[in-house]
């Protein structure tokens, strides 16, 4: 990509959104604030796409990419700061998924699988790395990853379970697994 059509990139927030056999794909990349200045429009041939389906890259661009199949999904995401990446999934029924990022070069993996799961995901800092899966019904997540260089992996198989995670410092690891059904987990990581 040239320097003039990256300039330009940063300026705007993208909207790239296709429906590929019933399933919805959305990807969305925006420039921060420090980014934006006056400039011409973006057009179709401006956008580069990474190699895979539903991922738009651009330096100091952050990045997302939405994926829901089922019915009565929700899925809230918000990035604010810079270079941040999220992927989110949904198949099944009923799950909602809220999602914040902040700071710069955030990186999230959260995928549903089952009905009724809820997940509240929050970083902040630089540099945290969190992925969460839950696959199953009814299973409940709430992380807040603050600081930098943390990696975080969550991974709920089976129905009813619930973790809390707290990390914060500095290059620090959380890895917690709920296999079954009923589980409670609380981890504060520092």
């Amino acid at each position: 990509m040239n320097p003039a059509t990256l300039g330009r990139l940063r300026q705007h927030r993208m909207l790239v959104s296709a429906i590929l056999g019933g399933v919805m794909v959305l990807t969305l990349a925006t420039a921060s604030a420090a980014d934006l200045a006056g400039g011409s429009e973006l057009g179709p041939s401006d956008l580069e796409l990474a190699g895979r389906p539903g991922l738009l890259t651009a330096a100091a661009a952050s990045v997302a990419s939405i994926e829901q199949r089922g019915t009565a999904n929700t899925a809230d995401l918000s990035q604010q700061g810079g270079r941040h990446a999220a992927q989110l999934v949904q198949r099944g029924d009923g799950n909602q998924l809220r999602a914040r990022q902040s700071g710069l070069s955030q990186q999230l993996t959260a995928v549903q699988d089952g009905t009724g799961n809820e997940a509240e995901l929050r970083q902040a800092g630089s540099a945290n790395r969190l992925d969460v899966l839950q696959a199953g019904s009814s299973n409940t997540v709430n992380v807040l990853q603050a600081g930098s260089r943390n990696l975080s992996q969550i991974d709920q198989q089976g129905n009813y379970n619930r973790a809390d995670l707290v990390q914060a410092g500095r290059g620090t690891t959380a890895i917690l697994s709920q296999q079954g059904h009923g589980g409670k987990a609380t981890l504060v990581v520092h």
